[in-house]
């Protein structure tokens, strides 16, 4: 591997966890360079590896690792093994994300694993160079086959070519917190299942249970397979309406078959959510528990205002429909809302409303979404659980 060094003014960038530079930061010229080219990184008396790719369209042309290896190969190895085997010290297993990108030294790798296949990502030109070596690495690690699903901006961005898309099961299972879930590959998103906020269900199901009141009528608002409503169901709520834009029917009220709970306390509509809200305003319904859990509102930072407007009318609307003493479980995925503006815009509508809350209950994304600090990039998943008078 060639070596270059880096500016010394960013060098405790690296050592506070920044993965990502441009070429002005390193002090000689990565021109010469080919696309995803692993280089030797000098940060004053240490040494690093990383990879450029002087090609890329947008962002930055440099990613610096903090860690060492002789070789990719060597350091993929390492890494990719040591990874593996922390999900299992977790108690998660093969049924997680399995790697997470930089937050597990590996920019540029994502990859869902579960109980019939393992699905990976791959979005840059130093990953994608050794795309044999991660496959084969992961199908002698794991015990189900594994299969590429690429991001096509991403690859753009790098000038990656776009390879045949694989086929994939027709049906990914899907094991978490002792549910089992069926997911047709055909209305999947992304790279599958959203793994990330499963330590919050397992918290809205424990607060459920912990209250001393009865849960009649409950709602799974943008329920995606149901995942959230399958914990409140089993933490007792009586009956639970399940809302999704998407053609999500067969695959919630199948998983509501596959976990043998009785098919008469929940059902499904298709709609787009703003309008089910209003609609339930206008017949004066009411629902002693609402989870809600929207896609993401903002992929820019420049729009944080308005996916902020977006949260407040979408609560306006709950708290017109929650009883007094009902739980509001608020989730969010917008990396660029903090956990204090979801909680702001919250309190905000409650006030407007004539509502009060109190919070019970508070979180972040699972223990297979490593953050090494709160100030991540990748602490994006956010959780607040209410009372409502």
């Amino acid at each position: 591997m060639r070596e270059f060094s880096l500016n010394p003014k960013r060098i405790n960038d690296v050592e506070r966890g920044e993965n990502f530079f441009f070429e002005k930061d390193l002090n000689e010229s990565i021109r010469s360079c080919t696309p995803g080219e692993w280089i030797t990184v000098t940060l004053g008396k240490k040494k690093v590896i990383g990879f450029v790719n002087p090609f890329v369209e947008n962002g930055a042309a440099v990613t610096i690792i903090n860690d060492y290896a002789s070789s990719p190969e060597e350091y993929l190895k390492k890494t990719i093994t040591k990874k593996i085997n922390r999900r299992t010290l977790l108690g998660y297993g093969q049924n997680s994300r399995l790697i997470y990108g930089f937050e597990d030294n590996l920019p540029g790798i994502i990859v869902d694993s579960y109980t019939n296949a393992a699905i990976a990502q791959i979005n840059n030109a130093g990953m994608d160079k050794y795309r044999s070596l991660i496959k084969e690495l992961l199908n002698d690690l794991l015990d189900s086959q594994v299969y590429f699903l690429d991001n096509e901006s991403y690859r753009k961005n790098e000038g990656l070519p776009l390879y045949e898309i694989e086929t994939l099961p027709d049906e990914i299972i899907v094991e978490e917190s002792e549910f089992k879930y069926k997911l047709s590959s055909s209305v999947m998103q992304k790279v599958g299942y959203y793994y990330d906020h499963r330590e919050n269900r397992l918290k809205l199901e424990k607060t459920i249970k912990r209250l001393n009141r009865k849960f009649t009528k409950g709602v799974d608002l943008f329920c995606y397979i149901g995942s959230w409503g399958l914990h409140a169901l089993r933490a007792g709520v009586e009956h639970l309406e399940f809302v999704d834009q998407a053609d999500m029917n067969d695959t919630v009220m199948g998983n509501i078959e596959f976990n043998n709970i009785e098919s008469h306390r929940a059902s499904f509509e298709r709609t787009d959510v703003f309008k089910y809200l209003d609609a339930k305003i206008e017949t004066s319904s009411s629902f002693d528990l609402i989870i809600c859990d929207p896609p993401s509102f903002t992929k820019s930072a420049k729009n944080k205002n308005k996916a902020i407007a977006g949260y407040e009318k979408l609560y306006a609307k709950i708290f017109q429909l929650i009883e007094n003493g009902g739980v509001l479980a608020a989730a969010s995925c917008t990396q660029y809302i903090s956990l204090e503006e979801l909680d702001l815009a919250v309190v905000k509508m409650a006030k407007k409303y004539g509502r009060q809350v109190q919070v019970l209950d508070l979180g972040i994304q699972g223990w297979d979404h490593p953050i090494k600090s709160l100030k991540s990039k990748s602490n994006y998943i956010k959780y607040l659980c209410y009372i409502v008078e």
